[in-house]
């Protein structure tokens, strides 16, 4: 194994014993990708494999897997198992060091990143030890029915056995079943034996029959490689086995189809504990084996002189197939049921009265951050009224309100990095607002004019900015919830500190894609925050009509998410919550969940009328009670950067930009009637250009039906 020099992975000459790469036969190039008992991948001489390999030298943890492996140096997981012979992650948690191969490009960009890295060329086979541990940690005491349950020595693999491969295994237990099935099958069970000389028989008249009888022994024993002993009639002996034989002690104290019918009985108990285990070891299933070899003798290591460690201090525990669930084991029946399992606490900093309890807990806001915060969400407020009722009076065609959410939206985006992806429902203008989001840029997607980003084919309220890192809002519910994943998986394998958070309400996380996507993010471990905001309501349907948990927060654990519920009305528990799940997504690499119990006090949308199904005044008592704007407004007074006279010159304002930014965007025509055509495909197919002909003529036949006045001309 020879070490690497810095002047050689930045491209100098480097001599080598071995065949220069382009006179490589074909055949040399199929039987490197091979190993015995399969073939790991394809075998055209691409690039990667013709050109000279350094390796690095990975030191295996005991998380590690060559997915993990995979996604940390860049490298397909083939290569990995191709390069150090390895079927699956039991193989490789049973290994000292793995070896990933790179090329010189791929070594430059990694020792920026990872700068202690042990570069290697040429790696012999033999450095590539299994993980130093005790055999004697290995005890037959505790069953091991996946394996086999006889109570032969051979039966349970050791650490030697494992170690060297699990095929070498596999043919070592085929060759003993073959071994002795040829073993029995030379009886010769038809064959009348004689009895063995007795003192109780008179030796006159048995003296030839003896001497059958021995010669038939002699021969039986000799081919069976048995020494049996026959007295009366009755086989009082034992078998002597060989050290590959899988059978222990078998005796029989009955005629000798009984010996047969109980050796062939073994044999089939033998064949099926060993398919057991061989169909188990290649469908993967053999990891929980393994783990349970690996930590057994892990506690050796660290427990010197200890004889048997079968029963670890832990007995108590059971671990599942899963590899991973762990739980006391009890005889006591009983059910887990949700209605005596308390609830999830909510976590709150700043109360109703504006007033923070925990001073530890404050943010670090100065005044300026403060007001812009709070100016953010007013804005935001002001905006809501006026497109609303625009759209009362025909205006635009939808909209919908952000009234009691406002923290939400706010808090959680001034914890964000500005880069940070974020994938929206429908309710998260002020995210946009607070990231720089423009009024005419909100006011021109609503009315659609050819201003706008979506030039018009989209609906009101579905923003999105490529430039503010905000992907365009789907109508339909949940589908952003599995794309974040997908973006945030990206992210994870392009290591650019940065995370995807996946805004959702809890009506959404009753589709069926929210489930995929809690699962997927938890499995893959990707860096993504899946905000909540659980504001009652999924339209008209309440909580108690969508689920029966405890909320959206309790499902995380299920999915093997760390989780938070905060008060939704509350800026500085949003602000500190994300923040901290975002340190977490990206420090552990791992999904956070974070429900924010807030109140939707508009109605859900335009066409939607809220009064039919909850008492208003029931809304607006908790809305003058818990409202999150009023709540940030009386802590700003009492810290004094804020009064009324403040409060009443900024609410003018903000009245007057709105209207008139709301003015400029009205008078701005629409797209023209092609970009339906144009904003499909990078260059127009001409089956669009079929199409947009024939519509372009039906327009100039019946122009008188068609406001084109309101549309801007099309250049095409």
């Amino acid at each position: 194994m020879n070490k690497i020099s810095t002047e050689t992975l930045s491209g100098a000459p480097m001599a080598s014993a071995t065949t220069p790469p382009e006179r490589r036969a074909l055949s040399e190039v199929m039987h490197s990708t091979k190993r015995s008992g399969g073939n790991y991948g394809s075998l055209a001489k691409s690039q990667s494999q013709l050109q000279p390999k350094f390796y690095i030298c990975h030191k295996v943890q005991s998380d590690d897997t060559m997915q993990r492996l995979s996604l940390k140096y860049s490298i397909h997981v083939q290569e990995i198992k191709r390069v150090n012979k390895l079927w699956s992650d039991a193989e490789l948690s049973l290994l000292e060091n793995v070896y990933i191969p790179a090329n010189p490009s791929q070594l430059l960009t990694l020792r920026t990143l990872y700068p202690t890295l042990n570069i290697v060329q040429n790696p012999s086979s033999a450095t590539n030890l299994p993980r130093k541990t005790s055999t004697s940690a290995i005890t037959t005491d505790e069953p091991m029915s996946s394996i086999r349950r006889s109570d032969s020595s051979t039966s349970t693999p050791t650490m030697t056995t494992i170690t060297s491969s699990y095929e070498d295994y596999f043919s070592k237990i085929d060759r003993q079943i073959q071994s002795s099935k040829q073993s029995l099958q030379s009886f010769d069970v038809d064959k009348q034996r004689s009895k063995t000389q007795s003192n109780e028989i008179n030796s006159s008249s048995l003296a030839s029959n003896n001497d059958n009888n021995s010669n038939s022994d002699e021969s039986n024993s000799s081919q069976n490689g048995r020494t049996t002993l026959w007295n009366n009639g009755r086989h009082k002996g034992i078998h002597h086995l060989s050290d590959n034989s899988v059978f222990v002690n078998i005796t029989t104290t009955n005629t000798r189809e009984k010996h047969v019918s109980a050796a062939l009985e073994r044999i089939r108990k033998e064949r099926d504990d060993f398919d057991e285990f061989n169909s188990r070891a290649l469908y993967g299933l053999c990891r929980s084996l393994s783990n349970q070899i690996g930590k057994r003798c892990q506690s050796s290591a660290t427990t010197t002189g200890a004889s048997n460690v079968a029963f670890e201090a832990n007995a108590s525990k059971m671990s599942f197939m899963s590899g991973h669930i762990k739980g006391a084991v009890t005889n006591k029946l009983e059910f887990i049921r949700p209605e005596n399992a308390t609830p999830i606490p909510i976590y709150q900093v700043l109360d109703s009265d504006g007033i923070i309890k925990d001073q530890s807990h404050s943010p670090d806001f100065t005044d300026e951050h403060l007001v812009k915060m709070y100016k953010d969400m007013t804005l935001l407020n002001v905006l809501d009224r006026i497109l609303y009722e625009s759209q009362r009076q025909g205006r635009i065609s939808f909209y919908m309100t952000n009234f009691g959410e406002e923290a939400t939206h706010i808090g959680s985006a001034a914890a964000l990095n500005p880069k940070d992806l974020v994938y929206g429902q429908y309710r998260e203008a002020g995210v946009l607002m607070y990231r720089g989001f423009k009024l005419n840029e909100f006011i021109d997607q609503c009315f659609g004019n050819a201003r706008a980003s979506c030039k018009g084919i989209q609906m009101p309220v579905h923003y999105g900015s490529t430039d503010l890192s905000f992907v365009t809002i789907s109508s339909t519910l949940a589908t952003q919830m599995p794309q974040a994943v997908g973006s945030a998986y990206a992210y994870k394998r392009a290591q650019n500190g940065l995370c995807v958070v996946c805004y959702f309400g809890e009506g959404a996380a009753s589709e069926g894609d929210a489930h995929a996507a809690l699962n997927f993010s938890a499995t893959l471990e990707v860096p993504v925050l899946f905000f909540c905001r659980n504001n009652g309501y999924a339209i008209s349907t309440t909580t108690v009509d969508q689920y029966r948990g405890d909320g959206i927060a309790s499902r995380g654990p299920g999915y093997g998410m760390a989780t938070i519920r905060v008060d939704g009305n509350d800026l500085f528990a949003v602000y500190n919550a994300t923040k901290a799940a975002r340190e977490l997504a990206l420090n552990e690499m791992r999904p956070v969940l974070i429900e924010a119990m807030t109140l939707r006090v508009g109605h859900h949308s335009t066409s939607d009328d809220s009064s039919a199904y909850r008492s208003v005044d029931e809304v607006r008592s908790r809305d003058k009670k818990d409202n999150p704007t009023l709540r940030l407004r009386k802590f700003m007074s009492q810290r004094g950067c804020w009064n009324e006279e403040k409060d009443e010159q900024w609410m003018k304002d903000s009245q007057k930009m709105v209207m008139e930014a709301f003015a400029n965007c009205e008078k701005v025509k629409r797209a023209p009637i092609a970009t339906m055509f144009e904003n499909i495909f990078d260059k127009m197919e001409p089956h669009l250009q079929r199409q947009m002909k024939e519509m372009n003529e039906h327009v100039r036949q019946n122009h008188d039906h068609f406001p084109l006045s309101l549309y801007e001309q099309s250049s095409t």
